[in-house]
């Protein structure tokens, strides 16, 4: 939630720390242990393409889907990605909005 494009459901800080506390004080201490880094990861996967909810248990994307940001992306931030695979123009828009 602290990166939603919805400023108005956007964490504060304060927030999501208080979130992270809430959700660490139910994790069990085997689930602590457990290594988060999956040996399959495909690592070529477009933020917005992967699936960071695959591997979680069913309750727990149940209880959290009300965190999860909607996948409609605007038109123009899809334009703008198309535009900046382009390298020559992918610089000249991080010069712009430098």
């Amino acid at each position: 939630m602290m990166t939603i494009r919805d400023l108005e459901r956007r964490f504060t800080a304060v927030e999501a720390l208080q979130l992270f506390k809430e959700m660490f004080s139910q994790l069990k201490e085997t689930q602590l242990a457990t290594p988060f880094w999956e040996d399959d990861l495909e690592v070529c996967v477009p933020y917005n393409k992967y699936d960071r909810w695959r591997n979680l248990p069913l309750h727990f994307t149940k209880t959290w889907a009300i965190y999860t940001e909607e996948h409609l992306i605007p038109l123009m931030t899809k334009f703008l990605r198309w535009l900046c695979r382009r390298e020559w123009i992918y610089h000249t828009v991080v010069y712009i909005r430098g």
